[in-house]
Order: structure tokens, then C-alpha cells, then sequence
């Protein structure tokens, strides 16, 4: 994959290149995908849908991702973010990366699904331009 093709992320196959982000020395880099989970959760874990505004997504309490609460960085489950933290967001256009506010969250619950998520050579990549960590 080139760093300008967009893929889903259940079609990301190992040995695939990705965007990614160094959360040490904040740039964006390349990251091979070298797995995947496949997991089978059944109805009543906790989701959270997540956004911005103008990005979201809806995650497991499972998925951990990277944000920003009171100007610290933060790494934990997706239940932890609250209005006002900002997620690490990237535009692939402009190959730059912005911290975007939480506008709102939504708790939710899951119904019987399959959740799909790679495995990166460094840890992170990004899906719907948000930064998450596998």
C-alpha cells in the first residue's frame, strides 16, 4: 500500500505498509502490519462512539488509543476519554498531524460481532484519521 491509498481495515493483510505515528519523537512513519486479531464478542461489552465533529469512530472497551487529557499524553481503553480530550488526528493529504477536541461520547453496547483490527510493527495506526493503538 502506498501512503496515499485508503484501505478498510478488515482488508489489511500482513506485510501491508501503513501510515503510522512515533509517539516519541511525533512524526508520521510507516509501520508493516506483521498481524491481525479477529475476535467474536458477544452482546453486552461496552462500546464507545468517539468524536470530534468532523471524525468518529466506535470502539470496544478493548481498543486502547493514544489522546490527550489536560495537555498529557494518555494510553488506555477507550472508555477512559472524556468531552474535551483531544485525539491525535491525521491528514493524509497534508501528510500533518492536529490534536482534535472531543465533542461527545456515546456508550453504547455490542451485539454479537466480529471485531477486526491489525497488528503494527510499531503499534499505532490510524483508522476514520484517528490514531489507535493495537
Amino acid at each position: 500500500m502506498s501512503w496515499h491509498e485508503k484501505a478498510e481495515v478488515t482488508n489489511l493483510s500482513i506485510g501491508d505498509i501503513v501510515l503510522s505515528y512515533d509517539i516519541n519523537d511525533e512524526k508520521i512513519v510507516e509501520a508493516e502490519i506483521v498481524g491481525k486479531v479477529e475476535r467474536l464478542y458477544s452482546d453486552g461489552k461496552e462500546t464507545f462512539a468517539i468524536s470530534t465533529g468532523d471524525y468518529g469512530i466506535t470502539l470496544t472497551i478493548f481498543h486502547i488509543l493514544p489522546y490527550y487529557h489536560d495537555g498529557e499524553l494518555i494510553i488506555d481503553n477507550s472508555g477512559t476519554i472524556e468531552i474535551g480530550d483531544e485525539l491525535i488526528i491525521i491528514d493524509e493529504d497534508e501528510l500533518s498531524i492536529t490534536r482534535e477536541k472531543v465533542i461527545s461520547t456515546e456508550k453504547g453496547v455490542t451485539d454479537t460481532q466480529i471485531v477486526y483490527h491489525p497488528k503494527s510493527s510499531n503499534g499505532y495506526y490510524f483508522v476514520n484519521r484517528i490514531l489507535l493503538h493495537d
